[in-house]
């Protein structure tokens, strides 16, 4: 350490910084706290999804929809009697007697 000085712990220089606690320490605390939430909530946003997770999420997507006329096979139930809601089946019940 030829060149370098250590501070001395009691010279003026060290105890002229502002170390009181409270709402200093506390706001600055709280602004870092914020910082990486932020941060997180970036890196989540940015983050790209595995497959599993977007297959997961167009499930669901088309499983909240209802199957309008347009479609062949709802159309052909129709054709037979079928009204949205009904159960499927000989007595109209869900499962087979």
């Amino acid at each position: 350490m030829e060149g370098e000085e250590e501070e001395d712990y009691m010279s003026d220089s060290f105890l002229k910084q502002d170390v009181r606690p409270g709402l200093p320490m506390v706001r600055r605390v709280k602004e870092a706290f914020q910082k990486e939430e932020k941060q997180k909530e970036a890196n989540e946003k940015n983050r790209q999804k595995s497959i599993k997770e977007e297959e997961k999420e167009r499930r669901d997507l088309v499983l909240k929809s209802a199957l309008g006329n347009e479609n062949k096979g709802f159309a052909l139930l129709q054709k037979m009697g079928y009204k949205s809601g009904q159960a499927l089946g000989k007595s109209g019940e869900l499962g087979s007697p």
